[in-house]
């Protein structure tokens, strides 16, 4: 399994990048962190610039952290990433939707979610445009 979790904020986003996390902030929708196992893949997603970031769950998933989103939210569950990399180009979202529709015969669709489970199929492209 891999994940994508999705933000907007520049706060949460200068936070997950500067501490090489992925956060969900509470309360959120979509997988639980705390389901996350070790090794799994997982992107950050920035709305309107696409996949900014990736790196490997270490296995540290921390629940119910306080915060200071700039969501004015004051807890967040989040996961340590290992093997954490910053991209200087971000994989936009049209990109993202020729790659999955490659996969899947449904859209895919980032409304009213947090975190997202993506399939390794999935996960493996991204990788690999990234990688271009």
């Amino acid at each position: 399994m891999a994940y994508i979790f999705i933000t907007n904020n520049d706060t949460d986003v200068k936070d997950m990048l500067d501490n090489k996390k992925a956060s969900a902030y509470l309360p959120y929708t979509g997988p639980k962190v705390e389901n996350i196992l070790k090794n799994e893949l997982i992107f950050i997603y920035r709305t309107e610039s696409g996949v900014i970031a990736y790196g490997y769950s270490s296995g540290q998933n921390i629940i119910d952290s306080k915060c200071n989103s700039g969501l004015n939210s004051t807890l967040e569950d989040y996961v340590v990433l290992d093997k954490f990399t910053s991209l200087k180009m971000p994989v936009p979202f049209s990109v993202l939707r020729k790659l999955y529709s490659k996969y899947h015969n449904n859209k895919l669709v980032f409304v009213n979610i947090t975190t997202k489970a993506i399939s390794e199929m999935f996960a493996k492209a991204i990788l690999n445009e990234i990688e271009k």
